[in-house]
């Protein structure tokens, strides 16, 4: 080599970013460049040759022996990973390249090579490994289903979840396509296709509500897909994750369903009360024209249907007041079985249709409102009378459940609901039926709710329905019933009564003057409070107070009886209302008032409850 070849590899050889270096095959060092003096962490060659890289030179496990075969045999070796040892003990990776230099007779002589430093590719591969690893264990343990695709639609990953939900097996999987596995009907299948193609052409994560048919109707599972991406950040696959989300969906449709009852109960409430106080009026004068009349029997007999078609008609405006919200039922201990009896005897009168009974754990009591819960069995078996226009019979079953609330199944033979209809049945106004007014099973589902109960339905098409009330039990057993006689009432009283409604007022006060009591009526609380206060000062006070619940724009029966209470403690008063589910009503002594009347009345309904409250020992509230 002459001078010049010489200087500039001498050049090369000190400036080279590259490790090189000179050994014997017995390990002394013979030359190194100051890159790998560097990489070494050595301040000197001088210092670096005191090192023999055969015996303290590689970290433990380096196959210096497999390098040594290959290169005496090979006369080189190339991109070779290694690990030698720095000065500080610590390790360098390095990818190595090295030749086996000869003499004349073929002997090698020393071995010149050169070593990259990889120790950060190195720990970024441990990283992505690692990072692989965790991805593996995460969606190996997420609580729904996941999958990995390639670009051809191959899985290349699956997890348990996934393998037993489709009754499949890793090896089954992995390499093949879905269509191969054959385990999606073809509408899923092509909308997952679609799907996964989507998230490839994007490169973004997409979510899809997939339905997958199972025995009792269909499952509904959200599938988040996403795209895993390379070092080019170009999309090498599909990654999803499924979480079935069918209980999900009942909750929240129950959560819209309670909306819209409560939105309807803001105009149902008005309405209903209006209507009430209207057929108050239209009730009570019918049946005291009846009772004033001395028309023939006739007559008689028309005012009589009259008056109880008109009182029929609360129904409709109970049917209503049942989606009002924050009220409560006005309760009383009753025998399930007996309420069931009335419903089916009802209902089914004059239909074709027969039930079938059984009460496997009779007696079962119940706290509720009768005539409420009344309306939702018979609401049950009208459906279900409705679902069999050719006749057939209706199981019925009352039984404790295993939580130890009461349960009523009320099971049809008839066509059944459609699977996409099923989720619509106790909503508002919604119906298949001409003629109906979707109003019976809406009210029966909030019946049961404000009673703190359940209500759902199990139906498949050609199968039938089967409707399952569960209410809380009661431990105390039924009251008996108190019968009150007009005849019984006493004379000679005086009666205190308010209502905003003057048609109300009138034929009231006219009910109560012809049972011989004398009445004074007023529009509102103030008036009330002021008549009370005066009759008490002049020595004639009132026996009996009549106040209606609700006084718009003024002072309603609640506050009215605080004030009068504070006048008179023993003070009897009778609670009226036209919203027959107000938490007043159903524990009316907490509020001060010994008796309770609905409207719309009848003249027996007025008198029995004057004589309910004139038989009552007045007492603090409660």
């Amino acid at each position: 080599m002459d001078e010049y070849s010489d200087d500039v590899f001498r050049r090369l050889f000190d400036n080279s970013l590259i490790g090189l270096y000179r050994t014997t095959p017995s390990g002394r060092i013979l030359a190194a460049n100051p890159a790998l003096i560097r990489m070494l962490g050595f301040s000197s060659f001088a210092e670096l040759s005191e090192r023999n890289l055969e015996s303290t030179g590689f970290v433990d496990g380096y196959p210096r022996a497999l390098f040594k075969d290959r290169i005496e045999s090979q006369g080189a070796i190339s991109g070779l990973e290694s690990a030698w040892k720095r000065r500080d003990g610590s390790t360098l990776n390095v990818r190595e390249s090295a030749v086996a230099v000869r003499d004349r007779d073929d002997k090698v002589l020393y071995y010149e090579g050169a070593v990259e430093d990889i120790t950060s590719w190195k720990e970024t591969q441990q990283e992505l490994r690692a990072s692989e690893e965790r991805f593996a264990a995460y969606m190996a343990h997420l609580p729904g289903l996941a999958f990995v695709k390639d670009l051809d639609g191959r899985f290349l990953f699956v997890n348990h979840r996934f393998c037993l939900r489709f009754g499949l097996t890793p090896e089954q999987c992995l390499g093949h396509r879905s269509r191969e596995l054959n385990f999606l009907p073809e509408s899923v299948l092509a909308a997952a296709e679609q799907a996964d193609a989507e998230v490839v052409r994007t490169g973004k994560h997409l979510e899809v509500v997939d339905e997958l048919p199972v025995p009792s109707g269909g499952q509904h599972w959200l599938t988040i897909r996403f795209p895993l991406k390379d070092e080019n950040a170009k999309v090498s696959a599909v990654a999803a994750i499924s979480v079935d989300i069918t209980e999900h969906e009942k909750v929240e449709n129950e959560r819209l369903r309670v909306q819209k009852l409560e939105s309807l109960a803001l105009v149902a409430g008005g309405i209903a009360h209006d209507f009430n106080n209207q057929l108050t009026t239209i009730v009570a004068s019918l049946d005291l024209a009846r009772a004033l009349s001395s028309a023939s029997p006739e007559v008689t007999t028309i005012l009589d249907r009259a008056a109880r078609s008109a009182y029929a008609a609360r129904d409709l405006t109970y049917q209503l007041l049942t989606f009002a919200r924050g009220g409560a039922p006005v309760t009383g201990v009753r025998r399930i079985e007996s309420l069931v009896k009335w419903a089916v005897e009802f209902t089914t009168h004059g239909t074709s249709v027969a039930a079938r009974v059984e009460h496997r754990d009779a007696p079962i009591h119940v706290a509720v409102d009768e005539g409420q819960m009344r309306r939702v069995f018979q609401n049950i078996i009208m459906n279900a009378i409705q679902a069999m226009p050719r006749g057939g019979v209706i199981e019925i079953t009352t039984r404790r459940a295993d939580d130890g609330s009461a349960e009523v199944v009320i099971a049809d033979h008839g066509a059944g609901i459609p699977a996409d209809v099923l989720p619509q049945i106790f909503d508002p106004y919604f119906t298949t039926k001409s003629g109906s007014s979707g109003l019976g099973l809406a009210a029966a589902h909030s019946i049961v709710r404000q009673h703190g109960g359940t209500i759902t339905v199990d139906s498949r098409p050609g199968e039938g329905s089967r409707f399952t009330v569960r209410l809380p039990a009661s431990e105390h057993d039924e009251a008996p019933r108190k019968e009150a006689h007009a005849e019984s009432l006493p004379r000679f009283c005086r009666v205190l009564l308010m209502d905003d409604e003057e048609s109300i007022r009138r034929v009231a006060n006219d009910i109560l003057e012809h049972a011989g009591f004398e009445t004074i009526a007023v529009r509102n609380g103030d008036e009330a409070v002021a008549q009370f206060a005066a009759a008490r000062t002049e020595q004639r006070p009132f026996d009996v107070v009549l106040l209606d619940l609700t006084v718009p724009g003024g002072m309603g029966g609640v506050e009215t009886i605080r004030q009068l209470r504070a006048i008179d403690p023993a003070v009897r008063a009778i609670v009226m209302s036209g919203y027959s589910d107000n938490a007043v009503l159903a524990r009316p002594g907490a509020h001060g008032f010994a008796a309770v009347l609905r409207k719309p009345f009848r003249i027996a309904h007025l008198l029995d409850a004057v004589h309910e409250c004139l038989s009552s020992p007045s007492a603090p509230m409660d």
